[in-house]
C-alpha cells in the first residue's frame, strides 16, 4: 500500500469492510508468533472479527502521532485524506484526545457541506460503521469512551436527518456495546438521549431491544435504569435531551421540526409491561437488585398503574413471611441480603435468601415512599 499512513489507512479499510455486516467484533490482543500480518480477520458465516495485535496497535499509534506532530510544522505535507486517516488511528489508540477529536469533527462538518474535500467513497456510511465497531470493541477504554459516544450522537443526528443515505440500522450498537462492557453508563445514557428524539416506530424498537437486554443481563444496573426511564420519562430530562439534539443539529446546519406526536410518545400497554416484569421477577427468582429498582422507579414517578399493586405487595409479603418461618429472618447489610453461614453451601436456599431479601427491601422502600407521599398530601 503506497500511503503516507499505511497502518491507519489499512485499519480504516479493514474496519469498514462488509458494511452490511452487523456482527463485527474488534479485538485487541497479545501478539501471536505464528501470525505476521498486522491485522488478522477471522471471517465466519455469521460473524467477522478484526484482530489487532499489540505490536500493530503501538505501531499504528506511533505512525499517527508522528504525522500529527508533523502537521503543525509542515502545513504543505497535509492532505485531507491523510488528516482523516490520522484521526482514525488516534481515535482508536487515544480516544479521549480532544484535539484529535475536534480535528475529526471539523473534517466531518466540512465533508457534510462539501463531500468533494475527501476522496473516500461512502464516507458517512463508513464513518457510522467505524464508530459503531469501535464502540462494540473488546477494549473497555474504547467502548466506554465518552468522546466516541458523543461522536456517535452527532452521527445519529446526521443519519436521521441528512439527505445523504446512511446506515438505517443505528440501534444494535447499544446491545452489542452493552454486552461487551458491564454497566456501560455512556452506552445506556446515549440510548436514553436517542429514545427521546426517535420517531414512534424506532422508539418501540429501542424499547424492545433494551427490555430484551435487561432480561438477559440481570445485574446490569445502567440498562435497567435506562429501561425505567423509557417506561416513565421525566419531563425535564426529556426536554434537555431534545434541546441537545437540536443543538447538535444546528451545528451541522440541519433544520429540525420535531413531530409533536413523536415528542408526546408514551409506551403503549404500560400495564402489560409492569405485569410482565413482576411475573418475570417471580418466575426467574431474580436475585439481583436492578430489576426491583426498575420497578421501584416506575412506581416512584407517579405512574398510574393498571395492575393491583396491593395484590402484588400482599403476595410478596406472604412469600417472605413463609420463607422466614422456614429458613429464618432475612438480615441486610447496606441493603444487601445476607446469607446465613449455615446455608452458605446450599445454593437453592442461598439464592432464596437473596431473592426474598430484595423483595423485602423493595416492600420497605415502596412503603416508605408511599408514607412520605401521604404525609405530603396531608400537609
Amino acid at each position: 500500500m503506497n500511503s503516507t499512513l499505511p497502518l491507519c489507512e489499512e485499519f480504516f479499510e479493514k474496519i469498514t469492510a462488509r458494511l452490511d455486516h452487523h456482527d463485527f467484533r474488534l479485538t485487541i490482543t497479545a501478539n501471536q508468533p505464528s501470525i505476521t500480518v498486522p491485522y488478522y480477520v477471522d471471517e465466519k458465516t455469521h460473524s467477522i472479527e478484526l484482530i489487532i495485535f499489540k505490536t500493530t496497535f503501538l505501531s499504528l499509534f506511533q505512525e499517527a502521532h508522528t504525522y500529527f506532530n508533523r502537521t503543525f510544522s509542515d502545513q504543505n505535507a497535509i492532505s485531507n485524506e491523510n488528516i482523516y486517516y490520522m484521526t482514525i488511528g488516534l481515535l482508536l489508540t487515544t480516544p479521549e484526545n480532544k484535539t484529535v477529536y475536534n480535528i475529526h469533527e471539523k473534517l466531518l462538518k466540512k465533508y457534510f457541506q462539501d463531500n468533494s474535500i475527501l476522496g473516500i467513497p461512502n464516507l458517512l456510511f463508513k464513518e457510522v460503521r467505524l464508530v459503531q465497531r469501535l464502540l462494540c470493541s473488546s477494549n473497555n477504554r474504547i467502548n466506554k469512551s465518552s468522546s466516541l459516544w458523543i461522536l456517535y450522537r452527532k452521527l445519529l443526528v446526521l443519519s436521521l436527518y441528512a439527505k445523504t443515505s446512511i446506515s438505517p440500522d443505528l440501534l444494535f450498537v447499544f446491545y452489542s456495546s452493552g454486552s461487551q462492557h458491564f454497566s456501560n453508563y455512556y452506552c445506556w445514557n446515549t440510548a436514553r438521549w436517542l429514545y427521546d428524539n426517535l420517531a414512534f416506530g424506532k422508539r418501540i424498537e429501542l424499547f424492545g431491544l433494551t427490555k430484551r437486554f435487561c432480561f438477559q443481563h440481570v445485574k446490569d444496573c445502567s440498562s435497567w435504569s435506562a429501561l425505567a426511564y423509557m417506561v416513565c420519562q421525566q419531563e425535564q430530562k426529556k426536554t434537555d435531551n431534545i434541546r441537545d439534539f437540536q443543538r447538535l443539529s444546528c451545528s451541522f446546519n440541519i433544520p429540525i421540526k420535531p413531530d409533536r406526536v413523536d415528542l408526546n410518545f408514551q409506551i403503549q400497554h404500560l400495564d402489560t409491561f409492569i405485569q410482565e416484569l413482576v411475573k418475570w421477577i417471580d418466575r426467574t427468582y431474580a436475585a439481583d437488585w436492578p430489576p426491583y429498582l426498575c420497578l421501584l422507579q416506575i412506581t416512584k414517578l407517579n405512574i398510574t398503574l393498571g395492575i393491583d399493586v396491593d395484590s402484588v405487595l400482599s403476595t410478596w409479603r406472604n412469600e417472605i413471611l413463609n420463607f422466614e418461618e422456614n429458613s429464618g429472618h432475612i438480615k441486610m447489610n447496606n441493603n444487601i441480603p445476607i446469607v446465613p453461614e449455615q446455608f452458605s453451601n446450599d445454593l437453592l436456599t442461598s439464592e432464596n435468601f437473596i431473592h426474598f431479601g430484595y423483595k423485602k427491601l423493595f416492600l420497605n422502600m415502596f412503603l416508605d415512599k408511599y408514607k412520605i407521599k401521604k404525609e405530603q398530601s396531608d400537609s
